[in-house]
This record gives structure tokens, C-alpha cells and sequence, in this order.
């Protein structure tokens, strides 16, 4: 999904007339839906995979697909299916509050029995944190993990773009931004230096049971929203990748240009890369 906090953002790069898919839900374009206004700085933004153009566009906050999901810890209950049909509780089912999820997504809802749902938590790593939602046990480590190796990634280039004129760093700056110019190795160290202070603390993230992006978030106040392509995907500097990809979204406003994959890629002005996700995601990746 793209997120973004100027005009024109939100857009998927590949513009094709079934980009916007009505009939999946929480995936249809959200300025279609009545009230939703599509105006500057209130777009969301995601990684996707070679081939998916969809795009979430719109000023509903993190959380709100349309529609009702099941959710973790903190979730309120509101019914159960039978036969069939929903059936609405008469009142909330009375459950704690666990402290991890206060004052997150307190107001979300969830249909069926709470022994279905997973709990939320809180890892660590020493360094960094990382709060999660909706995660199982096996989603749960392989997301600590993926924080992890994207944090030793963030390092590596971090020190490479402190020598831009190395050869495998100008390499990258020139792949993945088209400039090895001072200014603009500065720009993308300042970039690099935010992301990789967000994992000095929490990290937010949150587990989708459906999608066909790999991850996404709604603009900067966004968990980072993990779905299944992302699971799927048994490369773990890859998972790692798409971690720095969203973290680029989500702590230096950065929007969605074009992907590694797309051919358009290639082509952008310095100035466009500058603002791309990928670029970052990439380049860490390209002086590894």
C-alpha cells in the first residue's frame, strides 16, 4: 500500500485499471467508500510483491479495513456466527485490558469465542522492542528475528555510507539513488541514521491473515501491518528487507516511487529515489 503526506501520494506505481479491487475486502480503494476524503497527506503506504499493483488510498486510520477481523488482546467481542448469521452479543464479553494493548486499538472488534485469538506481546532483543498483535508462536519468532537482522543490516549501511566513495558504496548510491554526489550520500546517511534509531526503542507490528502485499503501513503513526506473502517468504535477510522497506515509510515519510522489480525503478530522477522506500531498502542491502 502506498502512505504518504504529499500530494499525489498513496499510489500504486503500476497504474493498471485493476488496480483497485472492489471485491476483496479491506483492499478496495479507499476513496471510494462515502466520506473518505483523498486529500493530501492522509495516504497509506506498502511493500508489495513483483505483479501486485492494488493501492490503499485514504485517511482511515491504522485498523480500520472495512469489515471485521479477528484481532488479538484487547479486542472487544461482539458476536458469534451461527448457521450462518451473525449474531450481536447482547453486551461485551467482560475481559482485563492486558497492559500491552492499552490505549491501542482499544476500540477494534472481533466476532467468535476469545479462545480462538492469539495474545499479544512484547519482545526484545536487548536493543530493541517489539510490540505485536495478532501474532501466533511461530509468527511471533520469526518476526523478532527479522527485527533483529534488520537492525544488524541498518548497521552495516550505516558505516558503508560513511565512506561514499568506496567502491561498493558508490555502486549502490548509483544503483539505487542514480547520484554518488556528496549530497545526496548525505541525504540518504540522515535517512538511514532515523530508521536505524527507531529500533533503539519499539517497533510495532501486526499480523494480517489475509493480503497479497507483503506488508504495509498507514502513514507514520502506523503499526507495521505483516501479511501473509511476508510469512511465506523463507529468505530472512528478504523478511528483513521488507522491514527496513516499511520503517522507511514509517519514520522518514518516504512513499512508494517504484519497486527494485518494476522497470520503472531504474529510471527515476535522484530526486524521486530520495523518496522511495525501496531505494533505502536496497541499498542496504547492495552493500551488504
Amino acid at each position: 500500500m502506498s502512505f504518504d503526506h504529499r500530494p499525489g501520494a498513496g499510489k500504486s506505481t503500476v497504474a493498471q485499471p485493476s488496480a483497485e479491487r472492489a471485491d476483496t475486502p479491506g483492499k478496495q480503494t479507499l476513496t471510494s467508500l462515502a466520506g473518505v476524503s483523498s486529500s493530501p497527506g492522509v495516504a497509506g503506504r506498502a511493500e508489495y510483491g513483483g505483479g501486485d499493483v492494488r493501492a490503499r488510498i485514504g485517511n482511515l486510520a491504522e485498523g480500520s479495513h472495512p469489515g471485521v477481523k479477528k484481532g488479538g488482546a484487547g479486542k472487544r467481542k461482539i458476536g458469534n456466527i451461527s448457521g450462518g448469521s451473525f449474531v450481536r452479543d447482547a453486551a461485551p464479553a467482560p475481559a482485563a485490558e492486558p497492559t500491552a494493548a492499552k490505549g491501542h486499538d482499544t476500540d477494534r472488534a472481533y466476532v467468535g469465542s476469545a479462545s480462538s485469538h492469539v495474545a499479544d506481546r512484547t519482545t526484545t532483543d536487548g536493543t530493541t522492542s517489539v510490540r505485536m498483535e495478532d501474532e501466533n508462536d511461530g509468527q511471533a519468532a520469526m518476526i523478532a528475528a527479522a527485527v533483529t537482522r534488520a537492525r544488524q543490516i541498518l548497521d552495516n549501511a550505516v558505516g558503508k555510507i560513511g565512506s561514499p566513495s568506496d567502491p561498493k558504496t558508490s555502486a549502490a548510491l548509483q544503483a539505487n539513488f542514480h547520484s554518488t554526489e556528496a549530497k545526496v550520500a548525505t541525504e540518504v546517511a540522515s535517512k538511514l541514521g532515523r530508521i536505524r534509531n527507531a529500533f533503539n526503542g519499539t517497533i510495532p507490528v501486526e499480523v494480517e491473515s489475509e493480503g497479497t502485499s507483503r506488508a504495509y503501513v498507514y502513514v507514520i503513526w502506523s503499526d507495521i501491518h505483516l501479511c501473509p506473502p511476508w510469512f511465506a517468504d523463507t529468505n530472512p535477510d528478504a523478511r528483513a528487507r521488507t522491514i527496513i522497506h516499511e520503517c522507511s515509510h514509517k519514520y522518514t515519510g518516504t512513499d512508494d516511487e517504484a519497486y527494485h522489480w518494476d522497470g520503472k525503478y531504474a529510471t527515476l530522477s535522484t530526486k524521486d529515489a530520495l523518496d522511495n522506500a525501496d531505494s533505502y531498502a536496497w541499498f542496504c542491502m547492495d552493500v551488504l
